[in-house]
């Protein structure tokens, strides 16, 4: 089976959650991590060359199978950034990805009784590569109760449950595969009766669930396509027998720098786009891409203002952005909020320093006598300052 192009769907494939790991960990210590010292320049078998030369094999790939079809990768790291200011980047890949100012992602749907369950699942909405239905994830999480609208197991029973009021505020199960109407108009219809969500799944279907290919832009909430064989027959069998399920759906709410999320079907193009970095410093980046069957290939690079591309990374370049595994963070100091009680002002202060004073902002600071974490001094009828500085 080939894993759908869906950012959703492959955060479940690298939880582990659809099936074992079968890259060929040869050379790593522990865990599926592989430390990479170079560029994201990478190919299989029968990927093109894209913007750059002297690809290299993408990590673990072929895997243990042989294979070097249908796979999910997950690039974590750490950039820096030399000044503040507008900066440019770019992705080529074959199908989809994401970029995140982030250093781990968030599974879509999740079961929240009677059990605790993820369950694999391909978001399906109108996005940049092709229209079809469905409103986007949302970012604040989604909890309600699931309702199985389609308990008879016959999918054209969900093409007349627009006047349902029982459904109204629920996550909507239904088997999808109508002789009389599309997967689309069924979640129309489930959104009529008032249902937030809708979960659809093809009943027989031992596969993965795949991005279904309906149109309609009337769908603005979320639809979630599952599989039988991933948690739709649990979840079909929670209901038919009674008992009550709530589900979590939630969107990845870190900061999106770019994403493609499904197959490109053109080939390897590039995706560029631009953000703003506030001040210079180390930030975290993860990049998240798949590849359904084929050709595949991943390169992210930075693009200077005369258009030049340089992969991150590359230290032959004095002009590409450095990566690093890891990064230790500083906590800046902070006064809190000033108390004033019997002629004594109360001064405290979270995260470490040397605190100093001055009687004048334009003078000299120096190191105040007492470094007592609170303390309280005179409520003077002169001006007094502090500040932390920072070693």
């Amino acid at each position: 089976m080939d894993l759908p192009a869906s950012v959703g769907f492959s955060e479940a494939v690298l939880a582990g959650l659809v099936g074992p790991n079968v890259a060929n960990l040869t050379g790593v210590a522990a865990g599926n991590t592989f430390d990479v010292p170079g560029v994201v320049n990478w190919i299989n078998i029968s990927g093109a060359t894209a913007n750059f030369p002297d690809d290299k094999p993408f990590p673990g790939i072929p895997g243990t199978s042989g294979s070097e079809f249908s796979f999910v990768h997950e690039v974590r790291t750490f950039i820096k950034f030399p000044a503040s200011g507008y900066y440019q980047m770019g992705i080529n890949n074959e199908d989809q990805f994401r970029l995140t100012a982030a250093t781990a992602g968030v599974q879509t749907l999740q079961l929240v009784s009677p059990t605790n369950l993820v369950i694999p699942s391909v978001p399906i909405a109108t996005n940049i590569t092709q229209l079809q239905f469905g409103g986007a994830l949302p970012l604040t999480p989604l909890t309600a109760a699931v309702v199985y609208a389609t308990p008879s197991g016959n999918p054209d029973d969900a093409c007349l449950i627009g006047t349902n009021t029982s459904l109204a505020g629920k996550i909507v199960l239904l088997d999808r595969g109508s002789t009389i109407c599309n997967s689309a108009i069924m979640a129309e219809q489930a959104q009529l009766a008032g249902a937030v969500a809708v979960l659809e799944t093809t009943p027989g279907d031992t596969g993965y669930p795949f991005r279904l290919g309906d149109v309609n832009n009337n769908v603005r909430i979320p639809v979630l396509a599952i599989a039988e064989s991933y948690g739709a027959g649990l979840l079909k069998s929670y209901l038919t027998n009674g008992t009550p399920v709530t589900a979590t759906i939630r969107g990845d709410a870190n900061p999106r720098l770019a994403e493609w999320d499904g197959p490109k079907g053109f080939g390897a193009v590039d995706v560029t786009f631009g953000f703003a970095i506030p001040q210079a410093g180390v930030y975290p980046l993860r990049l998240v891409s798949g590849q359904e069957v084929g050709n595949a290939n991943l390169e992210w690079f930075s693009i200077k203002p005369d258009g030049t591309r340089i992969l991150v990374n590359d230290t032959s370049n004095q002009d590409s952005l450095r990566t690093f595994r890891a990064r230790t963070v500083v906590q800046q100091p902070v006064f809190n909020a000033p108390a004033l009680a019997g002629g004594l002002v109360t001064i405290s202060w979270t995260g470490s320093g040397t605190l100093q004073e001055t009687t004048s902002l334009g003078g000299s600071w120096s190191t105040s006598p007492s470094q007592s974490n609170p303390q309280s001094v005179p409520a003077t009828s002169g001006n007094k300052f502090y500040r932390i500085q920072q070693q």
